[in-house]
C-alpha cells in the first residue's frame, strides 16, 4: 500500500510508506496533532515531526505529548535521535569514533578516447555524476596508496545502450551485477532516489525469465520486496538496441515506465544555423 501511495504522488516507494505510518500514527496516538493539521495550524512537514519524535513512547505517554506540544504549537527543538544513531553506527561498523580512515571504491565510467586523450568527454563518477576529462585522466594515473579502480563501459552511439553481456546464471553477479549498477544507477522504480542493492529479474526465473541484461534493472532492497507483492507485473518494452525500459503496473491497474539513464557522452558538434536570411548562430 505503501508503494501505491508514493506512485500516485510521484514520490519514492520510501515516502509512499513514511505518508502511510504518518496516517496511523495521527489516527491511532496524535489525535490533537491531526486536529490540528486539519485546522491548518501545522503542515505536514511539522506533524512529521512530532510523529517521529514521540514514536518511542508508549500509548499513553504519546498522547499526553501529542497534547502538550499541539497546545504550545512551539519550537521542538533538535531531535538529535538520529544523529546519534548514526555515530553509533558508523563507530561500531567501522572501529573508528570519527570515521576518517574508511577506504573508498571510486567507480569511473569512462571513454577510450578520453582515456588515451584523444577526446575531451566527461567520464562520470557512479553516484556522483560527471567529471571533467583532465580529472578523470588524473585519477587513472593517482598512486596506488589511493587503490583507484577504473571501471568502463562503452555504448551504442545510436540509442545510448550500453553494451550488454549474458549469463548462464540464476543470479546476477560479477560483472553482470556492476554493469546493472553503473547502467541504471539508482533504483528503477520511478520516483524511487534510493541507491541499487539488489540485481533483480524483470520477468522472474520462475516464470521463465532469463538472466540477461535485457530481464535485468537495478533495485533497493524495498522495492524488490514489493515487487513480488501479489498484484505487481512488470516487463521489459525496449527493443535489444534501445536503451532498456521497462513497464511497471500496479495491483490497481497503474502503469508506468522506467527509462535507464543516458550515459556519459561526448557533447555534440557545433554547428551553424540560419535563423532569419543572413543572420547565423552557432548551435549545439
Amino acid at each position: 500500500m505503501g508503494a501505491e501511495i508514493g506512485s500516485a504522488r510521484h514520490q519514492s516507494p520510501h515516502c509512499g510508506r513514511r505518508k502511510l505510518g504518518l496516517a496511523r500514527a495521527l489516527v491511532d496516538d496524535l489525535p490533537a496533532t491531526l486536529a490540528a493539521l486539519g485546522r491548518g495550524d501545522i503542515d505536514e512537514r511539522r506533524a512529521e515531526i512530532i510523529a517521529d519524535g514521540t514514536r518511542d513512547l508508549s500509548h499513553e505517554d504519546r498522547a499526553s505529548a501529542d497534547a502538550e506540544i499541539t497546545r504550545e504549537l512551539g519550537y521542538l527543538g533538535d531531535l538529535s535521535q538520529a544523529q546519534l544513531e548514526a555515530d553509533i553506527f558508523v563507530e561500531r561498523l567501522t572501529g573508528q569514533t570519527i570515521a576518517t580512515a574508511v577506504p573508498v571504491n571510486v567507480d569511473l565510467v569512462v571513454s577510450a578516447e578520453t582515456l588515451l586523450g584523444d577526446d575531451d568527454e566527461p567520464a562520470d563518477v557512479a553516484g556522483c555524476g560527471p567529471v571533467p576529462a583532465s580529472v578523470a585522466r588524473e585519477m587513472v594515473i593517482a598512486s596506488p596508496e589511493e587503490r583507484t579502480k577504473i571501471r568502463r563501459l562503452f555504448r551504442f552511439a545510436e540509442t545510448d545502450r550500453l553494451v550488454a553481456m549474458e549469463s548462464t546464471s540464476r543470479t546476477f553477479r560479477g560483472l553482470s551485477a556492476l554493469l546493472i549498477r553503473l547502467r541504471d544507477r539508482i533504483c528503477r522504480t520511478p520516483w524511487c532516489n534510493a541507491p541499487i542493492r539488489h540485481g533483480d529479474h524483470v520477468v522472474p526465473v520462475r516464470r521463465g525469465g532469463r538472466t540477461t541484461d535485457d530481464n535485468a534493472q537495478g533495485l533497493c532492497e524495498a522495492c524488490n520486496q514489493v515487487k513480488e507483492s501479489p498484484g505487481w507485473r512488470h516487463h521489459t518494452v525496449s527493443g535489444p538496441l534501445d536503451r532498456h525500459e521497462v513497464e511497471t503496473t500496479t495491483p490497481t491497474g497503474h502503469t508506468t515506465y522506467s527509462r535507464a539513464p543516458v550515459p556519459p557522452r561526448a557533447p555534440p558538434e557545433p554547428t551553424w544555423q540560419e535563423i532569419t536570411p543572413g543572420r547565423w548562430v552557432l548551435a549545439a
